[in-house]
């Protein structure tokens, strides 16, 4: 790990532990984590909330019937100014389990959870006393986390588990179905990821590398989610009988044949960070490896020369006066994929873009991701071979093929790939002076055990393992580099919620994930509880821009009317993208939306009321010296439905009488009696400011 990735960094600050007689808080950034007579937290406190309904739980059932746990309690190893452990002991009649838990400066808990025999004390083997005889069969080993029901309202997965459903009112699309309100119970397959939260920013983070040891009875039911009108109880089915593992060797006794099982998972409670509301002045212009005249090589030419259409201005320029603040160029900025050296001519073409960039105040952030490439003086078979990411024996070696000709092939950030790409993006910003870094990198399974990837079961087979850890890492070291200098670490994650690796980025670029459901299914068949989740900032503490796909029925301008009432808007790809947001930039910029809050037509029904369920309201809201509110409303219609009048009415005690102006269209609204009268044409969006008279 790079030296400066182990300091406490900002916004965070140094753990605080505090010690009672029998409980121990480890207090972080915004959260509180406490322990008690218990092997696991007996409490989650985030903003001031309990989010647990009860402390967590290990259920086991021992020889038949339920454990009587003997005894419980934890003490606090060692605490340091970036992290804290505390240790955890639970003994029934016949084991003990142990815990290691770690908890980081972030607000990131790990917990190492061992369950083994109990064995025979010293004055049992020399005869002072009679030992107990018990047998030693395991029923079941769960562990229940209880929450309460407002703070798991929505939820989001990692894709690729098997998901069941309690009813079948459920969205077919494995994609959609990862995703949206938690309105019922369901079962799946080991899941990496999993993220509960209220309708807004607090809730609680899962994870876990490994499904190593465990054996629940159906493999489709590793882990249930369980929703009660008072609770929801995350359940994790570690045991569902006695594990494979421990069988007798030879006349040994089996408290002494069993060698520890041991499970590895944790979780994190949100938000993860405060909310930096002067990020989401950040206004990106993302330009894939083509732009509108021809390739990257180009690009200096293009962005120099001045255009009509541009109204004589260059590129440069008329990304200044649309309010560009952040140039990122996509993957083709070099000829080798995801590397770090720059052939001399074409850092001659990316120098000059930088400087006239920087001349302009944009920032210049190119891209990186999760490849190595064939063309790349770093390819040697012995190298690749212990950083690749080795599919499942059923999956084939997945490599894009790009210009110039070469193949690319995914590697596991949980090898050593990490720190030589943190390495060499820190020598890039010295030779370059970039600003920042687009990171495209999911989460995909691995089965490599040249770099501790998959685990074998008893007879051999080997499983893969997800490299949570090995991702948080990097994206820790980036960070290391870039938030001292003010810089960018955009991410991009797809379907894959990687919620631990989170607090270490800048930006959030979401929304590929769904690109192909758009396409053959219609972006009206999404539930815009899907995207509430997504596009939401509130628990990662960050801003979100959405991926835009244009097709003939899906466009950009259409995507405002998805992304605006959900605190996001669509991340322009190309010049002509840029005309469209413009006038959206330059309405937010123009509210001070860094003092106001920021209410969702989930969280505002009590304040306005449309005349249909097809429009939606959001806004932010601000109060003046005087009590007087100013609002800057968005209110779209996100269906194929189009609404010739829309009535919008504010409650009374919300707001008094009030002015309203089109900041689009660029026109005062006629209020009547306290009501707005709107029309909306299909996946029509509107920006209104209201003022308080």
């Amino acid at each position: 790990m790079c030296e400066n990735a182990s300091k406490v960094m900002k916004p965070f600050k140094p753990i605080e532990a505090v010690e009672g007689d029998t409980t121990t808080t480890i207090k972080v950034w915004g959260r509180e984590y406490s322990f008690g007579e218990s092997a696991m937290p007996t409490s989650v406190i985030t903003q001031g909330e309990e989010i647990l309904s009860g402390p967590i739980r290990i259920i086991l059932e021992e020889n038949g019937e339920p454990a009587t746990w003997l005894h419980k309690s934890h003490y606090l190893m060692s605490t340091e100014a970036d992290k804290a452990v505390v240790c955890g002991i639970q003994k029934s009649d016949a084991f003990v389990i142990n815990t290691a838990i770690t908890v980081e400066y972030d607000g990131l808990v790990g917990i190492n959870l061992k369950m083994v025999p109990k064995g025979s004390t010293a004055s049992e083997i020399f005869g002072h006393s009679k030992s107990k005889k018990v047998g030693f069969e395991v029923n079941k080993l769960w562990v229940e986390i209880p929450l309460k029901r407002e703070f798991a309202m929505m939820y989001q997965m990692a894709t690729g588990s098997t998901v069941n459903f309690e009813d079948e009112n459920a969205p077919s699309d494995a994609v959609v179905q990862s995703c949206g309100a938690l309105k019922r119970s369901m079962s799946m397959s080991f899941a990496p990821l999993i993220t509960v939260t209220e309708n807004g920013s607090r809730g609680f983070s899962y994870f876990c590398e490994s499904g190593k040891n465990w054996e629940p009875t159906d493999e489709n039911r590793a882990v249930e989610i369980v929703v009660t009108e008072e609770e929801v109880i995350l359940r994790l089915r570690l045991l569902d009988g006695h594990p494979s593992s421990w069988v007798q060797r030879g006349n040994s006794p089996l408290a002494n044949s069993y060698f520890p099982l041991t499970y590895h998972f944790g979780f994190l409670a949100t938000p993860l960070r405060p909310v930096e509301k002067m990020a989401r002045k950040r206004r990106i212009l993302h330009i894939a490896g083509h732009h509108e005249e021809g390739e990257i090589d180009t690009y200096d030419t293009f962005l120099a020369t001045p255009s009509e259409k541009f109204g004589g201005k260059n590129a440069y320029d008329r990304m200044k006066e649309a309010g560009v603040t952040t140039l990122i160029l996509h993957e083709a900025w070099n000829t080798t994929q995801n590397f770090w050296e720059v052939p001399v001519k074409r850092k001659r073409v990316i120098k000059n873009i930088i400087r006239e960039c920087h001349a302009r105040d944009i920032e210049f952030v190119p891209y990186f991701g999760y490849e190595i490439s064939t063309i790349g003086s770093y390819w040697d078979d012995e190298k690749v071979s212990e950083i690749i990411r080795v599919p499942k024996d059923e999956d084939g070696w997945f490599g894009w093929y790009r210009e110039p000709f070469q193949r690319d092939y995914i590697v596991c950030y949980r090898s050593d790939w990490k720190n030589t790409m943190i390495e060499g993006i820190r020598k890039l910003v010295d030779e370059l002076d970039i600003d920042g870094v687009y990171m495209d990198l999911g989460m995909t399974e691995c089965v490599n055990e040249k770099h501790g990837c998959g685990y074998r079961d008893k007879d051999g087979k080997l499983h893969p393992t997800f490299p949570v850890y090995g991702i948080r890492e990097l994206f820790k070291g980036l960070y290391s580099i870039f938030q001292p200098r003010g810089g960018l670490i955009d991410s991009h994650q797809g379907a894959q919620c990687n919620f631990p690796s989170r607090p270490f980025i800048h930006s959030t670029y979401t929304g590929e994930e769904i690109v192909w459901f758009i396409r053959d299914s219609g972006a009206e068949n999404i539930p815009l509880d899907y995207y509430n989740f997504t596009l939401s900032g509130k628990p990662s503490g960050v801003p979100v821009d959405f991926v835009i796909v244009e097709y003939p029925d899906w466009t950009f301008s259409m995507a405002l009317a998805v992304t605006i009432i959900n605190g996001a808007l669509p991340r322009p790809r190309m010049f002509a993208h840029l005309d469209i947001i413009e006038p959206y930039w330059k309405a937010i910029d123009s509210f001070p939306t860094e003092k106001a809050e920021w209410y969702t037509f989930k969280d505002n029904t009590d304040w306005v009321k449309t005349s249909t369920d097809d429009v939606k309201v959001s806004f932010h809201v601000h109060t003046d010296l005087r009590g007087k509110k100013s609002l800057l409303a968005c209110i779209s219609n996100p269906t194929r439905r189009v609404h010739d009048d829309v009535t919008v009415t504010f409650a009374d005690s919300f707001i008094g009488d009030y002015t309203a102006y089109d900041a689009i269209a660029g026109e005062e609204l006629k209020v009547q009696q306290g009501v707005l009268h709107l029309s909306f044409e299909e996946f029509g969006t509107k920006v209104i400011h209201i003022s308080e008279l």
